[in-house]
């Protein structure tokens, strides 16, 4: 895997584990909402690097 690959990935991680943790601690509707659509975001981000990494097919897109 390509150095830049895997410190994007590494990034990724680190800002979910932090999205997540404040997650835990929000206690307003609308703080979890926003924390919810940014791990969303990140999910986004970490399933393109990892789609761009393995190449899978339509189809196994799907099944995960």
């Amino acid at each position: 895997m390509p150095i830049a690959r895997q410190e994007e990935l590494a990034i990724l991680a680190e800002q979910l584990i932090e999205v997540h943790s404040a997650l835990l601690g929000s206690l307003f509707n609308v703080d979890r909402r926003m924390l919810e659509q940014r791990v969303e975001k990140l999910e986004a981000r970490v399933d393109a690097q990892v789609y761009a990494l393995y190449g899978p097919t339509a189809e196994e897109v799907a099944l995960v």
